[in-house]
């Protein structure tokens, strides 16, 4: 039982790596309602995974990229605001997952609970193998395009000027985002993948006098709150997924305190 904690934890500060510079990003950005599309398309993902009886991975991950290619492809010949076509893309994958769960049998929509909370304990060595090299790829970009992305969020024309390809690097980040939340809600649930990306960076952001710092803060706070979150369980056997999400809660409500 305790090396299932352990690889919880593990799990979890390899994805809180993650979820640093992408949560960052996300706000920075003002996108926040993009990984709330990711997580309800995810749904249509798992669905049409069912339906076939393929892979679920690969199932929501292919849809997951596509759908992020349309978003960026509809938000680049149209005039229509982001957030708009996020909600046409969030309320169309949703219903038409729905539609599909309801085709299939009632065995296999149990299944719903799992994908929105997921099951930390059912975590294997192999799962966190395939977060470590998430991780690896996720941080490795990230490094190498940090500069860009901070000229990209300051002054998105004079990135130009300088020679950055700002829809290219934008596109890149995005793709990324969707890889981990792709992973993510197939091992962790779609629910905490979202609020482990976007909570601990709108706290940070309030305290933060750099863009380092602020995500190094967004980790700190991401750990914290899993650790918190494994000895709630241990000791009261509560979900969870559940605590760790109200626990950034009351985390952000805190900082609007203070």
């Amino acid at each position: 039982m305790y090396k299932n904690y352990f690889l919880i934890w593990i799990a979890g500060l390899l994805l809180s790596v993650c979820c640093g510079p992408l949560g960052a990003f996300i706000l920075w950005r003002k996108i926040s309602s993009f990984g709330n599309t990711l997580s309800h398309a995810s749904l249509l993902g798992l669905s049409i995974a069912l339906l076939l009886k393929i892979n679920v991975l690969l199932a929501v991950l292919t849809t997951l990229f596509f759908l992020t290619v349309v978003i960026i492809y509809i938000e680049h010949i149209s005039s229509l605001n982001l957030d708009t076509i996020l909600a046409i893309v969030t309320y169309s994958s949703l219903s038409l997952g729905m539609i599909i769960l309801h085709i299939i049998s009632k065995n296999e929509q149990a299944d719903l609970t799992k994908y929105l909370l997921g099951n930390l304990l059912e975590l294997k060595f192999i799962d966190i193998n395939i977060i470590f090299f998430i991780t690896l790829i996720i941080s490795s970009v990230v490094i190498i395009l940090w500069k860009s992305i901070l000229l990209m969020i300051i002054n998105a024309e004079l990135a130009c000027v300088d020679g950055i390809n700002v829809f290219n690097v934008r596109l890149i980040l995005m793709l990324l985002i969707t890889l981990l939340i792709g992973i993510s809600t197939t091992l962790i649930g779609a629910l905490l993948i979202t609020a482990i990306l976007i909570i601990p960076a709108a706290i940070a952001q309030r305290f933060s006098t750099s863009p380092e710092l602020m995500v190094l803060f967004s980790i700190i706070i991401n750990i914290i709150a899993i650790t918190i979150g494994i000895f709630i369980n241990i000791f009261y056997n509560i979900p969870i997924s559940p605590v760790i999400i109200l626990l950034e809660s009351i985390f952000f409500i805190i900082s609007l305190i203070m």
